[in-house]
């Protein structure tokens, strides 16, 4: 399970999420939604340790990412399909993440064999199209065997087929016991895989809970998650906290601030 309480990640003076708290629970697939610049992408790389959160706590079946044994074991995680080189097989690729994380080659053909590319493994990546990175870099997140996968957009730019067979195989991993936390801009797509759901606008959660809980009966034309997307973010705008000026500071406390130097401009 993944838990959240209360955090808060600030770049100097913008606050990039705010006071986030949800759980994605294990056994289920939980859809983060929101706008471009909601906080999304923050809060997954929170998750996957490479964002440090400057108040609140992000914890992993109950554990600190720095507590983790094997971290890169317990978290699987693809937040961009695109980075594998291009000269490399696939096969090459996956040993390689293999040999990082301390995972035997066994485990490389079985993820090769879980995401449908063992027919092409020896060949390069700079081949593939758009919907074969994509089961590559899913083969990345899940070579582990991990009980947490993290995705960021993993439908991005594919086509029905590609979609429906990962939307078939996230569904699998949650159905096996995994937690599968995941953000997507496809809505209609989300709402069939998603057991639960997480909005954030404006940094913070806007709503959360479980999809049929959430939805309503929706206009023709839309879905009831698009429905409930529009609705969220077409209210008032949640706006971000910025850390006062210097020079504000320096007023509100009656200081001037410093002259400058001789010989500066």
């Amino acid at each position: 399970m993944i838990e959240l309480s209360s955090v808060t990640v600030r770049y100097g003076s913008t606050v990039a999420v705010e006071d986030v708290t949800f759980r994605a629970p294990s056994g289920e697939v939980t859809g983060l939604i929101g706008p471009n610049g909601a906080g999304k992408s923050t809060t997954l790389r929170l998750i996957a340790g490479l964002e440090r959160a400057t108040s609140g706590t992000v914890t992993i079946d109950g554990h600190r990412y720095a507590e983790l044994p094997d971290p890169g074991a317990r978290i699987g995680v693809l937040l961009d399909a695109g980075w594998a080189s291009p000269s490399r097989t696939a096969r090459e690729h996956l040993r390689w993440m293999a040999a990082a994380i301390g995972l035997p080659d066994t485990r490389v053909d079985a993820a090769l064999d879980l995401v449908g590319l063992r027919a092409v493994a020896d060949s390069p990546v700079g081949e593939f199209s758009l919907g074969m990175r994509q089961r590559l870099a899913i083969a990345g997140a899940v070579l582990s065997d991990p009980p947490v996968i993290v995705l960021d957009e993993p439908v991005n730019g594919l086509d029905p087929e590609a979609i429906a067979w990962i939307r078939g195989t996230l569904r699998a991993l949650a159905d096996a016991g995994r937690t599968v936390l995941l953000s997507s801009h496809l809505l209609a797509e989300l709402e069939q895989t998603a057991d639960r759901i997480v909005a954030l606008h404006g940094g913070r959660v806007v709503a959360q809970g479980r999809l049929a809980e959430l939805v309503e009966p929706a206009p023709a034309g839309r879905s009831g998650l698009e429905d409930l997307y529009f609705r969220l973010t077409t209210a008032t705008v949640p706006q971000r906290r910025r850390r006062p000026h210097r020079r504000a500071n320096r007023a509100a406390w009656g200081t001037a601030p410093s002259r400058p130097r001789p010989g500066r401009r």
